[in-house]
């Protein structure tokens, strides 16, 4: 018989079978339910230092647009930010939400979205799909700005679509892409 290998160069939902194929210490993070920051802090028994990249209005990437049902042109409000862990970045976050939600984002400053995701009890997970990114990924180049990549063949990536029950046309994409310092990869 004949073992499914998944293709890790696209996004893939979190399913039971998908699970079944990740070694548990890249399982235990990509698919974690809760606040990441949360656990990020339980890691490292201290806050997370957060630094807000930018904060910006600009056209997502096609397949974000997709995902938030926004029109290919539609312009959204993007956040990118790092989470530190002890000393280096852990995670590199991008959040983009629809024009109308963008004081969401404008009012969050230095605090970490999940802050607003997990306190609020309209805001639901539509989904949870994960991946590998590969060097030329946009996330991947995203991130790289920032932090050194060399010698990196892949980074792991999660990404989730929240909706607000109350105003289905509200919702958030968040990609979080772990950093080669991330305990994931330990």
């Amino acid at each position: 018989m004949n073992k499914k290998t998944t293709n890790w160069d696209n996004w893939q939902a979190a399913t039971d079978n998908l699970i079944k194929e990740l070694p548990y210490s890249v399982a235990e993070w990509l698919l974690e339910f809760g606040s990441l920051t949360e656990k990020l802090q339980v890691t490292i028994q201290q806050s997370i230092q957060l630094k807000v990249l930018q904060e910006t209005q600009a056209v997502p990437e096609f397949s974000e647009s997709k995902a938030l049902g926004l029109a290919s042109d539609e312009s959204a409000m993007i956040r990118e930010v790092l989470l530190y862990g002890s000393e280096a970045p852990w995670v590199f976050a991008r959040t983009i939400v629809p024009q109308m939600a963008a004081p969401l984002l404008q009012s969050l400053g230095n605090k970490p979205l999940g802050s607003i995701l997990f306190s609020n009890e309209d805001l639901h997970r539509q989904f949870l799909q994960v991946r590998q990114l590969k060097p030329r990924h946009r996330l991947s180049q995203s991130s790289g700005k920032h932090i050194a990549l060399d010698g990196v063949d892949f980074l792991w990536a999660r990404r989730s679509l929240w909706q607000n029950k109350q105003a289905e046309n509200l919702s958030l994409l968040v990609s979080e892409v772990f950093l080669p310092a991330s305990p994931l990869y330990k």
